[in-house]
């Protein structure tokens, strides 16, 4: 289950200097008072707390023998949430884990004759359907039904991140090897490859992950040119911001990418520790964490997912999910 903070802060206020100012007022809340507040800490996931097998029988044998290598859960890499169920993958763990959120319970899947090498990325698609990027591999999984199997095993590189446009049945890899994003379909087949159809400036440069918008818009994160690009649905560039710096609104190592309701998105920087916000046109609002390992702090972060304007970030080296809320812009 996940640790709620509704009460996270009230022996802590016995040591109020270690207290971030916008957490005084017993909410971990950013920006800080006297803004009126966009995002909301709501809990974290941590690895430790996880168990394997959700039956009784189970849960006797890990008391009495404790948890085995085999049952550890460490480094976070990607996040998906789909009802009572988050999906996740871990650096170093060849499987697609499933963790039941009502008992903290996970079950890791994999394919016997088809095994995962790295697998990396996750998301979405239509019935259910989880899917499954593997840069070992080179290829992209499915899990359905209770099964993983592979979905997509030739035309690409290093494929890192995926999204998914359930309405037009299509999938967005991104292929680090290729530095390009590629459209295929839900039977698999190649539709486009984007960088060929982008000017010189434009071009990728090692891109690592993409998410859909709500309005079915394709964010890229362009690592090595500092940037997210924006895509329509059909590949075609329409924007583009971020710049390499060292400061707010610039990006060092971006990594994650997602949206909110509102179209703001959202950005891991893995080198920052941070995640930054802006708006749908790539201006700037704000920076949540810092290196750390107390509540909203982050120690090289990687995946972000949003599911109903709840936002989920793997929190790769501290061993955990934080999980946030944006409450909206102001009015």
């Amino acid at each position: 289950m996940i640790r709620y903070s509704s009460m996270l802060f009230v022996g802590i206020l016995l040591v109020a200097l270690t207290i971030p100012i916008n957490a005084i007022a017993g909410k971990l809340v950013w920006p800080p008072h006297p803004d009126e507040p966009r995002i909301e800490y709501v809990g974290e996931i941590l690895c430790k707390d996880l168990r394997a097998g959700s039956g009784f029988f189970s849960k006797i044998t890990n008391f009495l023998s404790g948890k085995n290598q085999d049952d550890l859960i460490r480094l976070p890499y990607d996040v998906i949430v789909v009802k009572d169920k988050m999906y996740l993958t871990c650096q170093g763990i060849p499987a697609l884990i499933e963790v039941d959120l009502s008992d903290n319970s996970f079950s890791k899947h994999h394919n016997k004759k088809n095994p995962f090498g790295f697998p990396l990325c996750l998301c979405l698609g239509n019935d259910g359907t989880i899917f499954i990027t593997d840069g070992e591999t080179r290829s992209v999984y499915e899990f359905a039904d209770g099964e993983v199997r592979p979905f997509i095993t030739d035309g690409l590189s290093r494929p890192t991140g995926i999204s998914a446009n359930v309405e037009k049945e299509r999938l967005y890899i991104v292929d680090t090897g290729d530095h390009d994003l590629k459209i295929f379909d839900f039977d698999g087949e190649l539709i486009r490859t984007v960088s060929e159809h982008l000017t010189t400036e434009d071009k990728f440069h090692f891109p690592t992950h993409v998410s859909t918008t709500i309005g079915n818009n394709i964010l890229v994160t362009d690592a090595l040119n500092y940037k997210i690009k924006r895509f329509d649905s059909d590949g075609h560039l329409i924007s583009s911001f971020g710049e390499e710096g060292d400061g707010p609104g610039t990006f060092s190592r971006p990594k994650g990418v997602a949206s909110d309701s509102e179209g703001n998105v959202y950005v891991i920087d893995n080198l920052f520790d941070n995640l930054q916000i802006f708006d749908s046109t790539g201006r700037f609002l704000l920076v949540i964490g810092s290196v750390g390992s107390q509540t909203g702090q982050f120690y090289s972060p990687s995946g972000v997912a949003i599911t109903n304007d709840t936002v989920y970030i793997a929190d790769t080296y501290n061993d955990r999910i934080q999980i946030l809320h944006f409450l909206g812009c102001p009015k």
